[in-house]
């Protein structure tokens, strides 16, 4: 579900999607599966076939003349959006983001639309072929013919799975994943104020894996002043600065709980990748093309976390991230 490249952005508005009359839908084809609990519909002139990437995701390529839509379930699903291609989408009932972009040949993305189901995570995205004016709204009707059958059954816990690990550390953080993702297995190394989840037994420098740095800092200083206190002191605020506008909307953490990200003004030369100006940031601190950012329980107000994570999930209990489990003492 990588976001492709595109260079221009769109207008943060509310995309609604009417369901589409049975009329114009009862000659079109229905993929329906009921193990996972999605059914969409889609012309009878456009293709579907079945994808699988590796052993952490499978799903459904639905392709016609209009554009194409895609469908994935299972884990691995990530990766960050520029605010300015942030947009609201009404679907399947609900009210969700969408990371909206248009190619440079006019090609129209819908990316990073999320759902977490009983069983497991969901994923869609489109893509309106040039011209997006006219494709569109083909595409929008068959994505407004999305259902999820499954809602009302209950949550499948992992808490009895043999391969949930929980890892508490003396740094004063604990968390839980599963040893077992696929076909890798988890291990957690803790090298001075970093802990690093990776399959790798000789990733002592976690450059593959996903970790977790443990600061300390002010009890006095809010998490934004940390932040600039530790890691933007010799950085002017032109180029860096300290932003709550972090795109990990499908992140959720209890009340009290805050996140921030450094951030940089975007490039507007369309001739060079839109992250370049985080070459003036503080690396790897910096939010660029993958999840990272920094964590503050205002209750224990006196440690400041970072996370590197990447572009995919090392998951846990009950279809979160095990990021998403961290408990700060």
């Amino acid at each position: 579900m990588a976001k492709p490249k595109s260079k221009q952005a769109v207008s943060r508005e509310v995309v609604s999607l009417t369901p589409t009359p049975s009329s114009e839908t009862n000659q079109w084809k229905t993929y329906d599966n009921k193990q996972i609990g999605v059914s969409i519909q889609y012309p009878a002139d456009w293709s579907m076939t079945k994808s699988q990437d590796g052993e952490m995701m499978a799903g459904i390529d639905l392709q016609g003349m209009q554009g194409e839509v895609h469908l994935a379930w299972g884990t691995g699903f990530g990766g960050s959006c520029d605010e300015e291609h942030l947009a609201n989408i009404q679907i399947y009932g609900e009210m969700t983001q969408s990371c909206r972009t248009i190619d440079d040949d006019g090609k129209e993305n819908w990316n990073q639309i999320y759902k977490e189901l009983p069983n497991t995570s969901f994923g869609a995205r489109a893509i309106a072929y040039t011209p997006a004016n006219v494709n569109q709204e083909t595409i929008l009707k068959i994505l407004s013919t999305l259902r999820f059958t499954n809602q009302n059954q209950p949550s499948k816990s992992t808490r009895t799975n043999p391969d949930l690990k929980t890892y508490t550390s003396p740094l004063g953080i604990s968390f839980g994943y599963l040893q077992n993702q696929g076909a890798q297995t988890i291990s957690v190394k803790e090298s001075g104020n970093k802990i690093c989840l990776t399959s790798d037994a000789q990733d002592n420098s976690c450059l593959k894996g996903q970790y977790v740095e443990v600061f300390q800092k002010s009890a006095n200083d809010s998490l934004d002043e940390a932040i600039k206190k530790q890691f933007l002191t010799n950085y002017s605020e032109k180029d860096c600065f300290v932003s709550r506008d972090y795109p990990y909307t499908n992140l959720n953490y209890p009340n009290s709980y805050e996140m921030a990200i450094i951030s940089f003004p975007k490039n507007s030369d369309s001739s060079v990748p839109w992250w370049k100006n985080a070459d003036k940031c503080p690396a790897p601190y910096t939010t660029g093309g993958g999840v990272a950012y920094f964590l503050q329980d205002k209750d224990h107000p006196n440690k400041l976390l970072f996370f590197k994570i990447g572009q995919y999930g090392i998951m846990s209990e009950n279809n979160l991230v095990w990021n998403q489990t961290v408990i700060i003492n």
